[in-house]
């Protein structure tokens, strides 16, 4: 039983490394359109790879500088009592805003970005996953395809087993085909659709950006009505002014010890 086992772990080791040695040598002879697409495939992993990695990011930023700016507001309103007028009516009235606008933050974060903005990101890495399969049962086809073909040559030299050798090449090729045309089709579909995949995740990411300015900017503005932002503006210097860098001093020669 012992040597039973030996010999056919042997038998599939052999097979084994007759595949690999006949997918080395056919990596040099690759389909040209292949190799295109294979190319394209890359491209398309790493792009959607990055931009869902720079969205999740802004996801964090977003819901944090939410939660962060409502911890703010509840530590000024804390601080004032009601006779500090009008800093405690100022702080409350932040307070509120800040809350309101930590609720829409938080369904951005948790619900439109990742339906509007993730999902078409999603589907194409789905689609990206479902291609890389095809892409190696094409791999080992055409390794299979190119053994087949090889009995098939060693067969009709020596006119034994033509047929049986001959059927076997013909449903390996069937096979391959198969699949070399699914994945040069799919990557053509995924990459030529690219502008509108990417842009529609783009269109949507746009979109929030700006409602989240224009919300910010009308919830703040109804529940700070009696902020004194005009008259402020006088007093306090805006972030849109960019302080001018420092010049730094030039480096001083170094001073030789004097000699005695």
């Amino acid at each position: 039983m012992k040597k039973i086992w030996e010999k056919t772990k042997k038998t599939a080791t052999v097979a084994k490394a007759k595949v690999e040695d006949t997918l080395k040598k056919g990596e040099a002879e690759e389909d040209p359109d292949f190799k295109v697409k294979v190319e394209q495939l890359t491209f398309m992993t790493q792009k959607a790879n990055a931009i869902l990695t720079a969205i999740n990011n802004y996801k964090s930023v977003a819901q944090k500088l939410s939660v962060d700016a409502t911890v703010v507001a509840s530590a000024y309103s804390d601080a004032f009592t009601p006779e500090d007028s009008p800093y405690k009516q100022n702080a409350d009235q932040f307070k509120t805003a800040a809350d309101d606008f930590s609720t829409i933050i938080n369904n951005l974060v948790e619900s439109r970005i990742p339906q509007q903005v993730i999902q078409p990101l999603v589907n194409v890495t789905n689609e990206i996953t479902r291609l890389r399969l095809i892409e190696k049962k094409r791999y080992k086809n055409r390794a299979l395809l190119n053994q087949a073909e090889a009995h098939l040559k060693t067969a009709r030299e020596k006119c034994k087993n033509v047929s049986q050798a001959e059927e076997a090449a013909a449903h390996r090729r069937a096979k391959y085909t198969k699949y070399h045309n699914e994945f040069i089709t799919g990557v053509s579909t995924l990459y030529e659709k690219r502008g509108e995949t990417f842009g529609a995740s783009l269109n949507a990411f746009q979109f929030y950006v700006v409602e989240t300015t224009e919300e910010l900017k009308k919830r703040i503005a109804s529940q700070l009505a009696s902020f004194p932002y005009t008259q402020l503006q006088g007093q306090i210097p805006s972030m849109t002014v960019i302080d001018p860098v420092p010049e730094q001093p030039a480096p001083q020669a170094a001073q030789q010890p004097a000699t005695a």
